[in-house]
Formats: structure tokens, sequence, C-alpha cells
């Protein structure tokens, strides 16, 4: 099988990158228990012994505090919590009923987001307000969806609030040992793959697929393949294959946010457990939250260090894409040392990644509109469609869709006893 991978690595947003003894993984962290086509394939590659749980702690910011709450005695951590008053407690239970009927209706499919259409009726900030008050808006629902999408609530559906909270809340997380970029390197062990060799156009012939690469400064011309997957963002998956009016339409409808990602080494580590820490809008417009990467997995940074992964909002990112390197660490630092004000002077170094495609921005109507879009799609067609796009977006429905693409070539062209 020929692959044609448009950068010099494979892996995209799933990319390990290896400085001065620290693993950084840029853009993907963690994947939950419940996914279960990501943890298929893990295991279908050999790589489910590498596969580590990882701290069950979530870290909501609050007036200079961090309040840990424990996704392993949730209850008993949501009850104990200071970063929500006593009073709006109750309050949180229309939510999780909420979270739970739709889950029950089969509208949380994490392999099937587009069934979650019926509930794309408001933005998150919206259905907070309506249901639940200003303290749990700013401090519970505002810090999950930024986790999320990396998006501030009044700009997204409510059905990422809802699939953050089954995400986040209802099942273990997991990292790989040796970061996220084996599963990509393991499975290209077993492709021909070409670097650097952007597709320009996918075109669909009676008989076969016609696709024109390019490598560097030479053109490969034009290749004739039996069958093809188009795995890359939605606007590129438009651009490459024109003829598509559903996939067409979609990328019309659905924009992409930009991200910038920070990771910054330290001499020495927090006293901090939890995996990440959430940053509610009200406490920094900027960042949405702090990974811990040496508390997601032991490898991640060398002993006695720590190595943090700082995620920047969505506009934040996109009004600050053009900074310097320096500009972008300066800002990070000063969040970073408001958190944590013990590493003051411990930072030794800072890795600054860009995503001008990070991830879709999924507002109120976008299920609805992937719900179009994948009735449209004809699972007996040559070229079939993967990517984060057409459903919830993250590790899982890149694996899901990549895997539903194969087995519907395999079940309408493959060869008899292939």
């Amino acid at each position: 099988m020929r692959v044609f991978e448009s950068g010099p690595e494979i892996g995209g947003r799933t990319t390990t990158v290896h400085r001065n003894g620290y693993l950084i993984d840029t853009a993907a962290s963690v994947a939950a228990t419940s996914y279960a086509s990501y943890n298929a394939l893990v295991r279908e590659l050999g790589l489910e012994p590498s596969l580590v749980r990882v701290a069950p702690g979530v870290g909501i910011f609050r007036a200079g505090t961090i309040h840990v709450v424990r996704t392993d005695r949730l209850l008993r951590s949501l009850i104990k919590t200071r970063v929500i008053p006593s009073g709006a407690k109750p309050r949180a239970i229309r939510l999780g009923i909420d979270v739970l009927r739709a889950k029950v209706r089969g509208q949380l499919d994490f392999a099937a987001m587009h069934k979650s259409a019926p509930l794309d009726t408001e933005d998150a900030r919206g259905y907070a307000r309506r249901v639940l008050n200003g303290e749990l808006e700013e401090y519970l629902c505002g810090p999950i969806v930024r986790s999320m999408l990396l998006a501030n609530p009044h700009t997204v559906s409510k059905v990422e609030l809802f699939s953050g909270v089954a995400n986040i809340f209802t099942g273990d997380l997991a990292a790989l040992r040796g970061g996220v970029a084996r599963l990509p390197q393991a499975l290209a062990s077993h492709l021909d793959v070409s670097l650097s060799a952007p597709v320009r156009r996918v075109s669909s012939c009676p008989d076969h697929v016609e696709v024109e690469v390019s490598a560097g400064d030479s053109s490969e011309g034009v290749q004739r393949f039996d069958t093809a997957v188009i795995a890359t963002p939605l606007p590129v998956a438009a651009r490459i294959h024109a003829e598509h009016a559903a996939i067409g339409s979609l990328a019309r409808g659905l924009s992409y946010t930009r991200a910038i990602t920070v990771a910054i080494g330290t001499r020495r580590r927090p006293l901090c457990d939890a995996l990440l820490v959430q940053m509610p809008p009200s406490e920094d417009p900027d960042i949405a939250l702090i990974f811990l990467d040496h508390n997601k997995c032991a490898d991640r940074a060398p002993a006695g260090r720590a190595l943090f992964s700082v995620q920047w909002e969505a506009s934040a990112s996109r009004a600050s894409m053009t900074w310097s390197d320096e500009q972008i660490v300066e800002r990070t630092l000063a969040t970073l040392h408001r958190v944590f004000p013990e590493l003051e002077g411990a930072p030794e170094f800072a890795y600054v990644t860009r995503w001008t495609h990070a991830l879709p921005l999924t507002r109120v109507g976008a299920y609805r509109r992937i719900s179009e879009c994948v009735a449209g799609l004809d699972p007996a067609h040559r070229i079939q469609f993967a990517g984060d796009y057409l459903s919830c977006a993250g590790q899982n429905t890149a694996v899901d869709s990549g895997t539903k693409a194969a087995d519907n070539l395999l079940r309408y062209h493959a060869a008899p006893g292939t």
C-alpha cells in the first residue's frame, strides 16, 4: 500500500519530538480507555504493553489555587472540591443527567458523533447559562470545553461540553510510553511511505483513481491506483478532490482553528500530581490548559525534571500566530509562573509548535452538517475519506474513520480471496 505524506515525517498532529532528553508530544497527548477503535489498533500493532494509565487528577485554576478533581473517585472529589461553591454543586447534577440521557439515546457515540445532531441546538455557554449558573459556566463548563477544543464556550456547540464530560469524567486516560508518534510509526513500518510528497489532485475514473503527486521541486506526475483514501484536514480534502459535493459542502461550513503549543522543560518539579491544569476563561484569556507531561508518563522528562505542554486558546493562537518564538515563550512563562510560582528561575528549555489546521471548530449546527456529509458518503466509491472532521475531533476519530474507509474498499473493491 502506497502512502503519500505531505510533511517531512509521518504522524501529523501525532508527532513526538526528542530534545535535550525530553519527549514532546506536539499536539495529541492522551487517549481515553473508552476509545474503542484507537485501543483496538494499539493492540493490533502490539503496542498495548506500552500503554500506561496516566495520573487521574484534573486541576482547575481559580484565584491562585489549583483545585484537583480526582477522576478515579469522582463523586467524593466533586463533593469536596472548593473550586465550585457548595450552593452551586446541586445544579451540576443536571449536567450529569443530560449527558447520561444523551448517551442512553446513542447521541454521544465517539465512533459516530454525527449522531449528536439532535443535541446541536445551542452553544456551550448558552446551555450553561440556561440550565446551570455563572459559577458552573466559568469554572466547570469553560475548562471542559477548552480542554476539548482549545476554544471558548460561546464559540462551540454544547455537544463539545457533553462530549467532554463523558470523555474526561467517565473513563480513564492513557498514554503511550515513548510518545504518541509510536502509533503512526508502527503503522508506517507496514506501508510504502513517501515523505514530503504532497498530493495535488485525486480524481475518480470509471475503473481507477488518478493521483497527482509532487515531491520537492520535481513532480512525480499522475499515478493510477485501484482505490484511494484521502486522510487529510477537511480543507485539504476538499481542495484535492474538488468533485465531491458532500465534502465540499462541509468544508464551506466547517472551519478549522489555529493552535500554538509550547513545551517548557524545567529543572525541578512542582508538587502538583495532576495530569493537567485547566484555565477558565476569566483566569487566562490566552492559555487554555497546561499538561504536566512528567505526570503523564515517566519517560517524558529526565529524572527530577518536569515537562509542561502549554496549549493556547484558539482565538489567542490566531492573533499571535506571527509572533516570534521568544514572544510566545515569554507570554507562556508568565502563566506558568502564575500557576506554579515555585518554578521561577527553573525553566531550561522551550519548544514552540504552530498549527495552521488544528481542530475543526464545531460551532452550533456543525454536527448537523457533519451528519449530512456522512450521509452523502458512498461506501462503495473508489475514493474514501478519513479525518477528524467526520466525528468528534481526536485520535479515536482518526483511527475509526480510517478503519471504516479501509473496510469499505475491501468490501467493494478487493479481489476475491484477498
